[in-house]
């Protein structure tokens, strides 16, 4: 039964960081972060060794399962898979419809977040010195306007790679990298034409789409190993350090889920924003319905804190 528990819950984390990465603005890694299973997936993504597929080819799928971490990775992407092709569209719509409280609900998740991770920094001179270069490099690089980039396999090929990186890091949107890559357009169209003409071999669209994930998520899946494995390292042994650099990071994007931002419709990527208060909202504030939200995000995170479901302590899956 506690297996069964255990599967359900990272299956709906999952869903939840698949269906947030596609959206620009906020990290799958945040989300990861927050529900407490960053480090455990950070650790069991670097557990995964192309030489353990040697088990399948014997029959040993049983050893294959356990030492590639199948109890915990398997729910998961699977969960995040099922985020990115279906709920991904349910969020695009609230934040279409109801994006000031959307982002004072992710506002409230955030600051809890980074309350608490604070508390595993030791901090000294130079642990607030890390987080303070980590925040502003962070702030740089999401300041980046966007410019249109070359679709040649080769580089979907990188930008998978790079992408990758900026969703395995809290704190940074890997789907605002791929939009200042200039790929961004080209990825979600090819994501809603695969799922409108699956298995439709004879349609282009459905072949065209193929190719081009495929060559993306093989970009994707060389940089998550070779980037995980050095995320771990640093986990293991320089675990303060850690903490500041992604606390810094946190805080240094802080300033992109402020609900209240007016946007230059005249551009369709790379869309420029202001931050305003309420009063300068070009739209209605409903200011009261997101102080609400956003205490609501925070009490959310703290019961499940109380309850156990959520931990920021150290923990690698066995």
């Amino acid at each position: 039964m506690k297996a069964v528990v255990q599967f359900f819950s990272l299956l709906v984390k999952g869903v939840f960081v698949g269906a947030i990465d596609v959206l620009p603005g906020i990290s799958g890694g945040t989300i990861a972060l927050a529900f407490g299973i960053y480090n455990d997936l950070i650790h069991s993504i670097n557990q995964l060794k192309i030489k353990s597929f040697r088990f399948i080819l014997t029959g040993r799928f049983q050893k294959f399962w356990n030492q590639s971490k199948g109890n915990f990775l398997v729910p998961f992407f699977t969960g995040v898979l099922i985020g990115i092709f279906t709920l991904a569209k349910t969020i695009e719509w609230l934040f279409d419809h109801y994006s000031i409280f959307i982002w004072s609900f992710f506002g409230g998740l955030l600051i809890f977040s980074i309350y608490y991770l604070i508390k595993q920094i030791k901090f000294s001179v130079k642990a607030f010195f890390q987080l303070l270069m980590a925040a502003i490099i962070s702030f740089g690089i999401s300041c980046l306007g966007s410019f249109d980039g070359s679709p040649h396999y080769l580089y979907l090929f990188f930008c998978g790679a790079i992408g990758i990186i900026a969703m395995v890091l809290p704190g940074i949107s890997g789907a605002l990298i791929l939009i200042i890559l200039g790929v961004y357009p080209l990825l979600i169209e090819r994501l809603n034409d695969l799922s409108t003409y699956f298995l439709q071999f004879n349609n282009p669209l459905f072949i065209d789409s193929l190719l081009v994930l495929s060559i993306f998520l093989a970009g994707v899946l060389v940089g998550l190993k070779t980037f995980v494995r050095l995320l771990d390292y640093l986990f293991e042994r320089y675990r303060s350090t850690s903490y500041a650099i992604l606390v810094g990071i946190m805080i240094g994007v802080l300033y992109r889920i402020w609900p209240w931002q007016n946007i230059d419709k005249d551009e369709v990527i790379g869309n420029l924003s202001q931050l305003v208060w309420p009063n300068q909202y070009h739209h209605q504030a409903h200011l009261l319905g997101a102080i609400i939200v956003f205490i609501v995000g925070i009490s959310i995170m703290v019961l499940l804190k109380k309850c156990g479901f959520i931990s920021f302590k150290q923990s690698h899956v066995t």
